[in-house]
């Protein structure tokens, strides 16, 4: 699947997260003495911490800075190997195989952002799905915290703050103004569920 996704009306928090994606993908300026280089960032954490929807709320945010935007799903060998063969057909290849989507990202210079979600399963040889070049954006989000070997530069979700967790708890629970009462039950609420965004 290449189409990517949007996040959720109610996405709260993690602006930390945010900001430092858009500073690592931020477009650096050339000169002669700095190097092209691809940029590969790892969202890890547990199932249900937000990494999909921060990815998603980054592009959301901030699309208008690439050209393309790939979502590869990774549920097996096969899911990414339909979204790669996906990305050829998508630019106009006529492809006989999946690596015909790598090419393509290989070829074009142009400011590219691949999302490969969910990263999961370490039988999986993710690293040979992963374009190998000197120029392009891509953020995986994983619960394998194993994958910051192949990964320079990651961030791990943990629980929301106190603050971020009422305030998503809220969004999801009343759609009215609340008394004050409900706020304070809301916040024991939270505070019961961690703060965890899935609880």
């Amino acid at each position: 699947m290449t189409h990517c996704p949007k996040s959720t009306p109610t996405f709260t928090g993690r602006e930390n997260v945010l900001a430092e994606l858009t500073d690592f993908f931020s477009e650096a300026l050339l000169s002669e003495e700095t190097e092209r280089t691809e940029k590969i960032f790892l969202l890890y954490g547990l199932g249900g911490a937000g990494k999909t929807q921060t990815a998603l709320e980054f592009v959301r945010r901030f699309k208008s800075r690439f050209m393309k935007i790939f979502f590869i799903t990774t549920e097996s060998e096969n899911s990414i190997q339909v979204s790669y063969f996906d990305i050829a057909l998508s630019n106009g290849i006529a492809a006989q195989n999946w690596e015909a989507g790598l090419d393509w990202l290989h070829i074009h210079e142009e400011n590219w952002l691949i999302i490969i979600d969910n990263a999961d399963d370490p039988k999986i040889p993710f690293s040979e799905y992963i374009p190998s070049c000197d120029h392009g954006n891509i953020i995986v989000t994983s619960r394998n915290a194993e994958l910051q070997i192949i990964i320079d530069k990651c961030q791990e979700l943990q629980s929301l703050t106190p603050i971020e967790g009422d305030q998503l708890l809220l969004k999801h629970a009343m759609r009215n103004s609340m008394t004050e009462s409900q706020e304070e039950m809301a916040a024991k609420i939270a505070k019961e569920l961690h703060y965890f965004p899935l609880a």
